[in-house]
């Protein structure tokens, strides 16, 4: 099951996340993988015989306001692992291919069994595919527990018919927790397509079945500005939040600093509505 909370004014703004844990004093430890352009890092202060949730990263070049380093040094702060993967529609077989790499490292203090999957931009068409390709089970090695998108929602299972993309399923949440991200000034927050899907119909499509997922949509400026507004000042901070809520049920951290405290659930959707204008003609859209 998934939760979900929107920045973009409404109850987005309620609840700030608490302060981080204090940095680590050990730098962090590096691997470049041998077959792919990926880069995984972890904590240097990770205790022996412990391991850490995986953050397998995809970014969207074309969003180079983004800020990438911060992001990265927010997660390593939190205590992940990460695995950066740069540039957007890489072929979902190198993906996989990456994290088989780095899950078979065994001097690596990595739990592939607690993997996240965030993509930013067109760098988020593959995330649910992946998800599914690496859905809970018992003794799989890899297992998808969270996925997250910045600046783009996440392509549904569906087909291309006539030049649209027909939507056949949403993310399945009983095997994964989903968070999406994107300012509603971006115009692609309402379209969707075989490449990207946008947070907006998702959310709608989520909250038609009473369905509740991590969601932010700002009003922002567009893609990859990230320019904050009153009810989310940081989006690095809230996807750490919602990375932190989303993994918490299969995180093993005796160390672990006091999380977050939970991000407001359907808050996209509270504020779409919240937005619609009044007059008893209009169906809700749940």
């Amino acid at each position: 099951m998934a939760l979900s909370g929107c920045g973009g004014g409404g109850n987005g703004g309620d609840t700030a996340p608490a302060s981080p844990p204090a940095p680590s004093t050990d730098p962090p430890a590096a691997r470049t993988l041998a077959r792919s352009a990926a880069t995984a890092h972890w904590p240097g202060d990770v205790p022996a015989g412990q391991r850490r949730a995986l953050v397998v990263v995809m970014t969207d070049p074309a969003l180079d306001a983004s800020p990438e380093p911060a992001l990265a040094t927010s997660l390593l702060v939190a205590g992940h692992v990460t695995l950066t993967l740069v540039g957007a529609g890489r072929p979902e077989a190198e993906v996989a291919d990456a994290v088989d790499q780095l899950c078979a490292m065994p001097d690596v203090p990595v739990a592939c069994e607690t993997t996240a999957l965030l993509g930013s931009g067109r760098a988020a068409g593959s995330i649910e595919a992946l998800a599914r390709r690496w859905a809970p089970g018992a003794g799989a090695r890899i297992q998808v527990r969270a996925l997250l998108t910045v600046d783009a929602g996440y392509v549904p299972p569906g087909m291309g018919m006539d030049s649209a993309w027909v939507r056949t399923g949403l993310a399945d949440l009983t095997q994964h927790g989903v968070a999406m991200i994107q300012s509603r000034d971006d115009p692609a927050a309402a379209d969707c397509g075989e490449r990207a899907c946008g947070v907006l119909p998702l959310v709608v499509a989520h909250g038609a079945r009473s369905q509740p997922i991590l969601s932010a949509c700002p009003a922002a400026g567009p893609a990859g500005v990230h320019r904050p507004s009153a009810g989310l000042p940081d989006w690095n901070a809230w996807i750490v939040a919602a990375l932190q809520q989303l993994l918490r049920p299969w995180q093993d951290r005796p160390d672990a600093a006091p999380g977050p405290a939970d991000l407001p659930v359907n808050g996209c959707l509270t504020d779409l509505e919240r937005l619609r204008p009044p007059g008893p003609s209009l169906p809700s859209i749940r």
